[in-house]
């Protein structure tokens, strides 16, 4: 299963990120590489939860929330949004919206009552506009200064 996670993580980056990022860094993304990055064997309100989109028992993305992990927020009520992937198979018909209302949802659960974004790349327009049709009405964005594969993020 973590190689079905590590496959949608790879595709939604190579399409997404083209153009952003060097066309050899993105295609020699490996979903192998990732697949040990999913294990989902721990449990509880402080650990990482994520919620899965399933179209015709074919995971076509996945989001995870949890506590929010900026020292300066990790006392308090605030919750992340760590990561979410949608496949490009699965793009403009719902599923990203989805996810972003569900995580909320969970996020909530927990008792966290903020949802925050650590990182996007590029201009994030397309990040922006999901967030939004999910209901939230802006996030924060940190982690400035980040490279990745010699891009600024």
């Amino acid at each position: 299963m973590s190689t079905t996670f590590a496959q949608v993580h790879v595709r939604s980056w190579q399409v997404a990120y083209r153009g952003l990022l060097p066309d050899e860094y993105l295609d020699a993304l490996d979903p192998a590489d990732r697949a040990a990055r999913y294990t989902f064997a721990d449990s509880g309100p402080d650990r990482p939860y994520t919620t899965v989109a399933v179209e015709e028992d074919r995971i076509c993305g996945f989001a995870t929330i949890g506590p929010c992990r900026d020292m300066d927020k990790a006392e308090s009520a605030f919750g992340e949004l760590y990561a979410i992937y949608v496949h490009p198979a699965c793009w403009n018909i719902g599923m990203g919206r989805a996810l972003i209302q569900e995580a909320r949802k969970q996020l909530s659960d927990r008792g966290l009552v903020a949802s925050h974004l650590r990182w996007k790349i590029g201009d994030g327009r397309r990040l922006l506009a999901l967030m939004l049709r999910g209901g939230c009405d802006g996030f924060g964005a940190g982690c400035g200064g980040l490279l990745l594969a010699g891009v600024g993020v």
